[in-house]
């Protein structure tokens, strides 16, 4: 592999980044560097940007701040690697056998109660037609190949369907779509300010999520409502869709120092405005009757 980058014209990369990084750079990063290659390629992946809240993006745009930190790592260490590197930042690819006509007429299609979030796409061939004009004539730099008409998933599975006469996929709930930790925003803690309670259930959160435990609103409106025991589910579920309704994340009053274990961001003393898609609830019960729920938008 080594004389082969050292002879190379002209070198591609389609290889993901797995969770030790990006194993092509871990292995030849050093020989990539130093090759006499006059275009070096990386499929990278327009998730770098993360969710812009339905803003749109550029290649200037900033990367690195949503769920895909290793690829925005391995996007970043290709683009610094050569001078003659060319990044091409996809979105989800569509092409023969893998397009929402395959899916719908084998039955595998859904749609998912997921408001808000948009996306582009692009088709194979134009993937190639990028990359191929890019051999001939396209400089060093980074590149977004995709189409310019972003849409939500759901629209492009009813396309399909009323192309092909069949009905609509039932519209998913969240916890059959499989919702990713990571989509969710604000969790009301169970938060009872017990020793017991507070480091096992911030060891569940960091089991649960975790990276993106680090980037949770978290706090305990019993801090202010007080523990309505049987009722306190339905109190704190107002509390989570009051708070995606306005924006603002309530904060956990009276929080001198945390106690052991507990380390994560559970609003202290003060709530702070923040988007809020969705919203998770832990409410605890004696005997481990235990139970969570998933609050997002209606529409």
């Amino acid at each position: 592999m080594l004389a082969a980058i050292g002879r190379a014209s002209h070198i591609l990369s389609s290889v993901p980044p797995d969770g030790d990084g990006d194993p092509v750079l871990a292995r030849y990063a050093a020989a990539l560097s130093r090759c006499r290659a006059t275009w070096i390629g990386y499929l990278s992946s327009s998730g770098v940007y993360g969710d812009t809240g339905g803003a749109w993006v550029d290649e200037s745009a900033p990367i690195g701040t949503g769920r895909r930190g290793a690829r925005a790592a391995a996007d970043r260490a290709w683009a610094a690697l050569h001078r003659e590197a060319r990044i091409f930042r996809l979105p989800g690819i569509y092409g023969p056998g893998r397009s929402p006509l395959d899916r719908v007429t084998a039955g595998a299609a859904h749609r998912i109660d997921l408001p808000g979030q948009v996306f582009s796409r692009v088709h194979v061939d134009d993937i190639v037609g990028g990359v191929l004009a890019s051999l001939e004539r396209g400089p060093a730099g980074t590149y977004n190949l995709a189409d310019d008409l972003p849409v939500a998933q759901n629209r492009v599975i009813e396309a399909a369907c009323d192309l092909l006469g069949l009905p609509y996929p039932p519209l998913l709930a969240l916890e059959d779509a499989g919702l990713s930790p990571g989509d969710i925003d604000y969790l009301n803690a169970h938060g009872t300010a017990t020793t017991a309670n507070d480091i096992n259930e911030t060891r569940a959160i960091k089991k649960a999520f975790g990276a993106h435990a680090n980037r949770l609103s978290i706090s305990s409106t019993k801090s202010m409502h007080g523990h309505c025991l049987g009722a306190g589910g339905g109190v704190e579920a107002v509390a989570c869709i009051k708070a995606m309704q306005d924006g603002f994340v309530p904060a956990t009053m009276g929080f001198d120092e945390p106690g052991e274990e507990c380390d994560l961001d559970y609003t202290p003393n003060e709530g702070r405005h923040r988007q809020i898609k969705y919203a998770m609830s832990n409410s605890f019960a004696f005997g481990g009757l235990n139970a969570v729920l998933v609050f997002g938008s209606a529409h």
